[in-house]
């Protein structure tokens, strides 16, 4: 199920009421939007490079010569500013919301993806975590902020060409989130959006977002009907057991359960085949030691994208060439990956795939009464 379709039941159900408004589906990795106001057919909001979903994040550099200007860059563009400058390099750190820097095993899973960057505890009340950058520090919910201020003006210059009078800016938000964020993580995300001048209106929960938008074109018997929303994105793995149940025109949708892995996801997989190439090119240069290697933080993002672009590669084909020029100390990099080898690295983490799935059954199970009969997997009518 396409996280489109999440900004579209969001903004249905609000917009008759609030006016012009603006969906957020917040990834860790990508991130999609959409628009919804009088005058304005449902849209979703294109990035400055005309794509229809942005790199959530975003990059930061000293502005060329200038007095020490800090240049932001969104988007595609940011991309080639985390390969120049990685100590600039915010980009996928849906995962570090709400969390203090002593949580080592999600600042440790962080940086191991984003050489260069430096955490610091926050330097106000809160206890969560700090950016550095030239001498200076922000916030995450700030960074956060940057981001959907960007958002926002795009969505206020479509408004202002398009909708009708009175419509032309942002009037408000709704922002999904996933089913297992803490009080402290929606917070955050508050924050964020308060500090870019969004007014949230709701934070809708995904699974649930997708099961009512699957219900929307579908009827259902009066007994309740058993489905099961699995979803693996960039960072995180959820799957949550939804009853579908339906009296005349009214559809009743139950949260019957919930599971989930908070770290499994595509990030995940693209590690393991850095990590693949890392000991390819070691292999192939003796001479380089690990923490040479480890210590070029320009080296490491450059294999992270060339990892990212194998495993889009071998999830059609049987193998992938890669190939970087002038990685480290002006060595070439050539290799071929197999997806053989590929299934191999990740044979580990196989059996985390599917625990999300037995754990929402497990929350039913334990959370039902006498009168409620225990869920298996054969009573789930669909698997969305």
């Amino acid at each position: 199920m396409k996280v489109l379709n999440q900004i579209i039941c969001i903004l249905a159900i609000v917009s008759p009421i609030l006016g012009s408004i603006l969906g957020i589906d917040f990834g860790q990795q990508f991130t999609k939007s959409a628009l919804l106001a009088p005058g304005v057919n449902f849209e979703i909001l294109l990035t400055v490079d005309s794509k229809r979903k942005d790199i959530s994040g975003l990059a930061m550099a000293i502005a060329p010569n200038s007095n020490n200007e800090i240049q932001r860059s969104f988007g595609s563009s940011s991309l080639s500013t985390c390969v120049k400058n990685p100590q600039g390099c915010f980009t996928s750190f849906k995962s570090l919301l709400g969390k203090a820097i002593d949580d080592e095993s999600t600042t440790q899973l962080y940086l191991s993806s984003h050489p260069g960057v430096e955490l610091s505890p926050a330097n106000y009340s809160r206890h969560t975590i700090d950016f550095k950058y030239n001498h200076d520090s922000y916030p995450v919910e700030e960074i956060l902020a940057m981001y959907f201020r960007d958002i926002k003006s795009r969505a206020d210059d479509y408004l202002g060409d398009h909708a009708s009078p009175g419509y032309t800016k942002v009037q408000k938000t709704a922002i999904t989130v996933p089913g297992f964020f803490s009080q402290a993580e929606r917070m955050a995300i508050l924050d964020a959006a308060e500090i870019a001048g969004l007014d949230v209106v709701s934070l809708v929960d995904d699974g649930i977002a997708i099961a009512a938008e699957y219900a929307s074109s579908r009827t259902f018997d009066i007994e309740k009907e058993y489905h099961l929303i699995y979803d693996m994105g960039a960072g995180s793995t959820k799957a949550t057991l939804v009853s579908f149940s339906q009296n005349n025109s009214d559809i009743t949708i139950v949260n019957e359960g919930y599971g989930f892995d908070e770290t499994l996801g595509g990030e995940l997989l693209t590690s393991s085949i850095k990590e693949l190439l890392i000991s390819k090119f070691l292999a192939a240069n003796p001479k380089v030691k690990l923490s040479e290697l480890l210590n070029n933080s320009r080296a490491i993002t450059r294999l992270l994208q060339s990892a990212e672009k194998a495993k889009s590669v071998l999830s059609a084909n049987t193998e992938t060439r890669v190939s970087i020029e002038n990685i480290h100390n002006e060595i070439d990099f050539k290799t071929t990956i197999t997806r053989a080898e590929y299934e191999e690295i990740n044979s580990p983490i196989m059996e985390r795939i599917t625990a999300p799935i037995f754990e929402a059954i497990q929350s039913n199970f334990e959370r039902g009464s006498e009168d409620q009969p225990e869920i298996t997997l054969k009573d789930i009518k669909y698997h969305i």
